[in-house]
């Protein structure tokens, strides 16, 4: 069966992302360009992205509703005329920003291989990429990443049939007819040619990219690198990971795996590059802050892994209240050797609360400062006691109390959220609190003898929950894999029909060189690969310019392994997306561990995703 992807033979093609995105196609960059100019003009009702790539313009929208609903509106917008194919040096842009100038030392690890591709020499190479000048066409992949274009049209690759899983900052690549500099270490598949070390990209400078869209860029080979006196320090409220103005809650005696500070993101800024990011277990945040009645953003800790030394272990600064959710694990509490008696009768006020037992008081607000009397009385604790709390409901901490959350990482675990009553202060920036690994932003991973606070001025007036239990994990083994939701993506046409059936009917390995930007699968029955060729194989001339991309999205490189891009993922890439994960489903596999089982389950059961256009 075709995909049914265009409204006619003649009429636009768009394509859908998951259910709540879709592609539009464009004969060339600078048509891309102007569609983008005119959707933004006169937006859609619910369109929270707008993102031009090479030949293409992602909207995504707040709901899939928005998305089916503003499918006939966009077609009518990109009209029947075919903007004309130009060289984007040629815009009125271009001279808005000047000239550039980037020293490179060309000793890239792809020098030779460019070379011997293209037929040329290593010094004909470096000519031609320092002969021409270029233009910054768009941001994407990551923040401060510029697609440059222009340039010599000899250097001309497609990216690599398996991408590094890390490219130095500073690298200098050249794909698909573009060349860039990596402002951070990231995966990437493009051909590196060299390094320089310009800053890309910093968040405190007007503009934070070195290269906004229509700045000239020439390239100029220097023998080395002189490294100038660094910048002034002016993010330094990122280097404490929950350190902005607030109240210490609890102190942090070791991390476990990683921890990291996560709110629900900041979308919108995929135009400069810039990932929505947020927790990877998204229906686990909110759960854990309904849980201590803070709002659902509300910015949390997220646990991941478990360390060499165990998993998670703090203690409590002051009276708080706190919840645990996400994948299966142990929680228990150190109760201090501090709790005063209390009689029969007695009603404890507000800061007396962790001297009584919590589960009489669940639905405890801050509103007032009187507690129900106490049924019987409560004696003092002569040494410290350590007993199990329940994941899954709120849980209160008595300043000197010490809490611990071990991970089930053996049966399959990996992730959960650990949520505090008023929620973690930590620096905003553009919008949210969260780290995202690909482009830095916001504060770094949680160390030993940090405190996480609670801001100064949070005043939270809703109830705490009641006790929610946790989902159970899938068994996720090669018997029992764990289903996966598979949502319509737009380039499954670039597998080979029997690939497409292997997409959904094989059994996938979660590989340990997993992490936040994307989730790498394997076979996990290599025998049932019976052929000599990749998992997943392209047909012929596969090659894509790169567009925008979704958390969820399903990337295959030429080598055959699907990629399952995760929060904090690529803005933009270049090889097929076959599908989305859903997102209940993202947040199954965000708290799976490298080796467990999954597999991809069509939305449309029975049809191997052949109706993946049909909307």
């Amino acid at each position: 069966m075709t995909a049914k992807t265009s409204d006619g033979p003649d009429g636009p093609r768009l394509l859908p992302v998951g259910s709540e995105a879709l592609i539009v196609e464009s004969p060339s960059l600078a048509a891309a360009m102007a569609l983008r100019a005119r959707i933004a003009a006169d937006p859609p009702r619910g369109l929270t992205e707008l993102l031009p790539a090479a030949r293409t313009v992602l909207c995504r929208f707040a709901t899939g509703l928005d998305a089916t609903a503003a499918r006939a509106r966009i077609a009518a917008l990109v009209g029947t005329e075919a903007a004309p194919a130009r060289r984007v040096d040629e815009g009125d842009a271009a001279r808005s920003f000047g000239t550039v100038e980037i020293g490179v030392v060309y000793d890239g690890d792809d020098l030779d291989a460019v070379a011997a591709a293209l037929g040329m020499s290593r010094s004909a190479v470096v000519a031609a990429h320092t002969g021409s000048p270029w233009t910054s066409a768009f941001i994407g992949f990551a923040p401060g990443f510029a697609y440059l274009a222009g340039g010599d049209d000899r250097l001309t690759l497609p990216r690599r049939a398996t991408p590094r899983t890390t490219v130095p900052a500073g690298s200098v690549a050249i794909a698909g007819g573009f060349s860039a500099v990596y402002p951070g270490a990231s995966p990437g598949g493009w051909h590196l040619l060299g390094r320089t070390d310009a800053e890309l990209w910093r968040p405190e400078r007007e503009p934070p990219a070195l290269l906004p869209p229509g700045t000239r860029v020439r390239f100029r080979p220097v023998r080395e690198l002189v490294r100038g006196a660094a910048p002034p320090d002016t993010a330094g409220a990122e280097r404490q990971p929950a350190s902005a103005a607030g109240v210490p809650a609890l102190r942090v005696d070791r991390p476990g795996g990683l921890a990291l500070v996560e709110d629900l993101g900041r979308p919108g800024y995929a135009g400069v590059g810039v990932p929505a990011s947020g927790a990877a277990d998204r229906e686990s945040l909110r759960r854990a802050n309904r849980l201590v009645g803070n709002p659902a953003g509300a910015a949390a800790i997220e646990l991941a892994g478990t360390g060499a030394s165990g998993g998670f272990r703090a203690t409590a600064v002051r009276d708080t209240i706190v919840a645990v959710t996400g994948a299966p694990c142990r929680v228990t509490i150190t109760r201090a050797p501090t709790h005063r008696s209390l009689a029969r009768g007695e009603s404890p006020r507000v800061a007396d609360l962790a001297r009584a037992d919590w589960g009489r008081w669940a639905d405890w607000t801050p509103a007032g400062d009187e507690l129900p009397p106490c049924a019987e009385p409560v004696g003092d604790a002569d040494a410290p006691r350590i007993v199990d709390a329940a994941s899954g409901a709120p849980l209160l901490l008595h300043a000197g109390d010490a809490i611990a959350v071990d991970l089930d990482v053996d049966g399959g675990a990996w992730s959960a959220v650990l949520g505090v009553r008023g929620g973690i202060a930590a620096p905003v920036v553009l919008g949210s609190r969260s780290r995202d690994l690909l482009s830095g932003l916001g504060p770094l991973p949680v160390t030993g003898g940090d405190e996480l606070c609670v801001p100064a001025a949070a005043r939270v007036h809703a109830a705490v929950g009641t006790a929610e239990p946790d989902p159970p994990l899938p068994p996720a083994t090669v018997n029992e894999p764990a289903p996966l939701t598979l949502q319509p993506g737009p380039r499954l046409d670039r597998l080979t029909p029997h690939s497409r059936m292997r997409l959904t009917e094989l059994v996938w390995r979660i590989r340990p060189d997993s992490n936040r930007i994307g989730v790498r699968l394997e076979p996990a029955d290599p025998d049932l690969v019976t052929d000599d060729g990749p998992p997943l194989e392209h047909v012929a001339d596969a090659e894509l310019a790169s567009e925008g991309v979704v958390p969820g999205a399903v990337q295959v490189p030429p080598g055959g392994g699907p990629v399952v891009f995760g929060r904090d993922h690529p803005v933009t890439g270049g090889y097929p997306v076959v599908g989305v994960i859903s997102p209940a489903s993202l947040d199954v596999l965000a708290r799976l561990a490298p080796g467990r089982c999954v597999r991809l389950v069509s939305q449309s059961p029975g049809d191997h995703l052949d109706v993946i256009g049909a909307w």
